[in-house]
């Protein structure tokens, strides 16, 4: 079941979003030599001041590929839109499409993972979205399967009554906890003190969790929207 990770694609709201939620998946996956694809949607600096000063969304870039750096994601697998930070639900998602599949070869991908549709920020659920249209069923060549994920401080504190049920657990080594906590590690601002839900003891308290569920040390959970086999 593993192959449906052969060839991933990655698409997430924010810069930080791809570690926090798959770092420890995305991994395993480079470890064990498969093809994993970022692609990130927003600038995630925009809303945090009236005017972003372009320097700020180059660090925020920078931090990105040195968090890609730790997790062995390859130079050539890491695409960095600049839509504006929390506003992709004011952008129509036929603009979103076009600036993605300019960029990437959808077709070339056995799975599309991406956030929740229940989380609480509205660009994680922009992105479910595109993901479903992205990854439409166009003929029998290409049916990609589609993964959602958990993302700390957006799933849980969701409002909604339908919280996120996971139904596929990947179990991961130490050295993928390790690794994870190496690409969080790029993005030290956005790492909060515990007992915060970004905090790094209540990431790696997340990843026991899941992983007791399945009796293992530790785990990332996931939904199947869809899945080919």
């Amino acid at each position: 079941m593993f192959d449906i990770f052969e060839s991933t694609l990655i698409l997430v709201a924010h810069p930080d979003d791809e570690v926090l939620g798959v770092g420890g998946l995305i991994s395993k996956l480079t470890r064990k030599g498969c093809s994993v694809h970022i692609c990130v949607l927003a600038d995630g600096e925009s809303s945090k001041q009236e005017y972003c000063q372009e320097s700020q969304t180059s660090s925020r870039q920078a931090m990105f590929h040195r968090s890609c750096d730790y997790l062995g994601v390859s130079n050539d697998a890491r695409t960095l839109l600049s839509f504006p930070d929390q506003m992709l639900d004011t952008i129509p998602l036929l603009s979103m499409l076009r600036q993605v599949e300019e960029r990437i070869s959808i077709k070339d991908y056995t799975a599309i993972l991406t956030h929740a549709y229940e989380d609480l920020n509205q660009d994680h659920r922009r992105c479910n979205e595109l993901v479903n249209i992205l990854g439409r069923p166009t003929n029998k060549e290409y049916t990609p399967s589609i993964i959602t994920f958990e993302t700390p401080s957006a799933t849980e504190w969701s409002p909604y009554d339908i919280a996120f049920k996971p139904n596929l657990y990947v179990e991961l080594n130490r050295n993928d906890v390790e690794r994870k906590f190496l690409g969080l590690s790029a993005y030290g601002s956005e790492l909060k003190e515990w007992p915060h839900t970004r905090s790094i003891e209540a990431i790696e308290a997340k990843m026991k969790s899941r992983g007791s569920e399945i009796s293992v040390p530790y785990a990332e959970a996931f939904r199947i929207n869809r899945i080919r086999l």
